[in-house]
């Protein structure tokens, strides 16, 4: 983190280290370290390795769906997955997700695919995720409170409907939109260039979700990818014989990804505990059992992020630092190809 990053957020960054600060010392002063102690040193190993073998595939998955969507094929798929790798590692470790900066600019540089439109597909892909996470939310409301939330639900799920036919039909529609468009920039004589690259760059994002067969291909590769996700805590939850079923597995993924909006330090420390505690006591599970299975499953996630994520920079030869230098000039000159690292 450099100097200017907490000048301009001094304020949310003392903010996220009080809450995580809080959170910890609530949870340590209240955890049963007796308890915790022999729940740990009864960890089994081979589940995992099993949950860590889920967890790379969820990632190699999404590097499938972004190359894909990204290129229609999967030809670049390796820069894809490094790109993801560095991606997590930013976010994991830094703060105000700039992760998702670092992974655009590693394949704007290296799959040549211009930054405009690579920041629009990788919208895209994270628009995916959410909308996917809000399905399986609505279907844990309705697990919880079948009772009484029924017309909320199905106001909900009415809304998310009309929200993707729109999108659908905004989608399958574009080239018509965006004659329009054009007609309004030069009425209000607004059509320059940038708007004109940013118009056209945008319309080369959305031809290939066109296809249906293309699209249909996402939805089924993005469900899949979350079913694999709530497998590796279904597999975590059993490595500290845990008696739970797939679906604890659901509400914990679903909790952990809600409490990321929080803010706190870089690792969601603190706030990770919260959402695991949160979730297991759903299902009648103690708050030592929770704690530890959230260290556990925290400190899993961390290693695998620091191993991959590290790997990755090495291979291309470059350093965060440097990403952060390039991706501030990237920034300023979006429709150019910065030679700044050679990748």
């Amino acid at each position: 983190m450099n100097a200017e990053v907490f000048k301009n957020n001094w304020k949310s960054i003392l903010f996220g280290f009080t809450i995580s600060i809080s959170l910890i010392t609530f949870f340590l002063y209240r955890l049963d370290w007796k308890q915790f102690y022999l729940i740990s040193s009864n960890i089994k190993l081979l589940w995992i390795f099993a949950a860590i073998f889920t967890g790379l595939l969820s990632g190699v998955l999404r590097a499938c769906r972004w190359a894909y969507l990204s290129e229609g094929s999967l030809d670049s798929f390796t820069h894809f997955w490094r790109a993801l790798q560095i991606g997590y590692f930013g976010n994991f470790f830094l703060f105000g997700n700039i992760g998702e900066l670092f992974r655009i600019y590693i394949i704007n540089k290296k799959c040549r695919i211009p930054f405009i439109q690579i920041t629009i597909l990788t919208v895209i892909d994270r628009v995916a995720d959410i909308s996917t996470m809000s399905l399986f939310c609505l279907l844990l409301l309705f697990y919880i409170y079948p009772v009484g939330i029924v017309d909320n639900f199905w106001i909900s799920t009415a809304l998310i409907i009309a929200s993707t036919l729109v999108l659908f039909l905004s989608i399958f529609n574009s080239d018509y939109i965006f004659s329009v468009i054009n007609k309004i920039l030069i009425y209000c004589k607004f059509k320059t260039t940038f708007f004109v690259n940013l118009i056209d760059q945008i319309q080369l994002s959305v031809r290939f979700l066109k296809s249906k067969t293309k699209i249909f291909f996402i939805v089924i590769l993005t469900l899949v990818t979350f079913l694999v996700d709530f497998l590796t805590h279904y597999f975590l939850l059993q490595s500290i014989n845990m008696s739970a079923s797939y679906f604890t597995a659901i509400t914990i993924s679903i909790f952990i990804n809600m409490s990321m909006i929080i803010p706190s330090t870089p690792g969601y420390i603190g706030t990770y505990q919260v959402a695991c505690v949160l979730a297991l006591s759903i299902f009648g599970i103690s708050e030592t059992n929770a704690l530890t299975y959230s260290v556990i499953s925290q400190f899993l996630s961390m290693v695998l992020i620091a191993l991959l994520g590290s790997i990755s920079l090495m291979l291309y030869g470059i350093n965060i630092s440097s990403i952060k230098n390039s991706v501030t000039i990237l920034e300023k000159t979006p429709n150019a190809y910065s030679n700044q690292l050679d990748l």
